[in-house]
């Protein structure tokens, strides 16, 4: 229960943030505990579709002989209006050099762009084909609003009732009341087991939702736990009082508290979590996170700090993900002047980098800390570069006008 409140929270904060800039490549830093210095540990670069959209994801790490590592990879697949109807997860086989599937999700979609169906499917290796394990089903109302949800577990080549929940609306299609139900498999029911209660202010910002469990013996709703949200003169979030059911009081009690502050352009600064300490009545450090924007208001950082250690006033864990817009500067640049670069092919499994240009001019390829790899003066036409000797990971190839991402594989 826990664990989903913090995660629905956190999401909520960053996905305020973007905008107009298109995220290429996200640098993930870690930090010793208690220390200040950074250390690069994982790359993920994002590769897009002609409509802007992902079409891959990759993931590298570095090992411990400080060499970059392929993870992982997410291929995207879309349909006419753009919509994703298949999202593929793979891993990589360091041993066999090769991508390897995962699981992958299938999406089906209704004449008006619903998503009806997510099939959630796991390879399996020894057979090579897809297995299900999950289906997720959809309906909703003539405004759009998904109003049943139903879910379902494979299990014995069959599919197995899980949960069902419904949501009703209010006149400004926000959420009213939420009922999830349960499939008992020795009777063969659905039982109801929780609901969510909203409210809502004049402004239509939500206020308070209260989370009620069913005690099937009792036939009656017992109290669970207590949402309180208060806003500045400005309608943001403040701060969110999490709270849980005492029977021992018969009242709700400290949970955990969020706190949110933003600059003065209203874009997100810091939200802080404590936990209630029911021991010494006191609220404790639960976890802190600080955000960074370009001048676009996009996000360009967020650091995370989990795990208070109280004896060394730190926070045990303590990350930073860096948001690169490298695209939206080529993309600005190629506009702006007469000179051309093509680069192919991208990702690069070769090691052999062809480069196209008009113009006789020099060239860097840079790690994505900014030092030079290689250095060479191209010719105009076509160049072939050996680049056999970079490493798995994200590079930038840059001439006196242009940057370009290219991804070794």
């Amino acid at each position: 229960m826990k664990k989903i409140g913090l995660t629905w929270i956190v999401l909520f904060v960053i996905g305020i943030a973007y905008g107009n800039c298109r995220v290429d490549s996200v640098l993930t830093y870690k930090y010793d505990a208690g220390l200040s210095t950074k250390k690069l540990d994982q790359i993920e670069v994002r590769h897009y579709n002609t409509s802007n959209s992902f079409d891959t994801i990759w993931g590298y790490y570095k090992n411990a002989a400080g060499a970059w590592i392929k993870s992982g990879r997410t291929i995207y697949t879309y349909n006419a209006a753009n919509l994703v109807t298949e999202l593929l997860n793979q891993g990589y086989d360091t041993t066999l050099q090769q991508w390897k599937n995962g699981n992958r999700v299938v999406n089906t979609y209704d004449g008006a762009n619903n998503l009806t169906q997510e099939l959630i499917q796991n390879w399996n290796g020894t057979l090579s084909a897809w297995e299900n394990n999950y289906l997720k089903e959809y309906t909703y109302d003539a405004n759009k609003n998904a109003v049943s949800y139903h879910s379902k577990i494979w299990s014995s080549s069959v599919w197995v009732n899980e949960h069902l929940d419904s949501t009703t609306y209010t006149a400004t299609n926000k959420p009213s009341i939420f009922i999830n139900r349960k499939w008992n498999t020795t009777t063969n029911t659905w039982e109801i087991y929780s609901r969510r209660i909203y409210y809502y202010s004049l402004l239509d910002s939500i206020t308070q939702i209260d989370l009620d469990y069913y005690n099937l013996s009792l036939g009656a709703w017992r109290h669970g736990y207590q949402d309180i949200y208060t806003y500045n003169a400005n309608n943001l979030l403040v701060t969110l009082d999490k709270k849980r059911w005492k029977d021992a009081i018969f009242d709700y009690d400290n949970y955990f508290k969020y706190s949110y502050t933003y600059f003065p352009n209203k874009q997100p600064q810091e939200m802080t979590i404590l936990e209630w300490n029911t021991t010494t009545l006191a609220w404790n450090n639960y976890s802190r996170d600080t955000y960074e924007h370009y001048a676009s208001n996009d996000l360009s950082a967020l650091e995370e700090y989990r795990v208070w250690l109280t004896a060394g006033s730190y926070y045990q864990y303590h990350r930073r993900y860096e948001y690169k817009c490298i695209a939206g500067t080529v993309s600005i640049e190629n506009v702006n002047n007469g000179s051309t670069l093509s680069i192919y092919p991208n990702p690069l499994t070769t090691g052999i980098l062809t480069v196209e240009s008009n113009e006789i001019q020099p060239i860097l390829v840079m790690d994505i800390s900014g030092k030079v790899i290689l250095e060479s003066d191209l010719q105009k036409g076509e160049n072939k570069l050996d680049v056999r000797h970079l490493s798995s990971g994200m590079y930038l190839v840059k001439t006196k006008q242009q940057t370009q991402k290219l991804v070794v594989e």
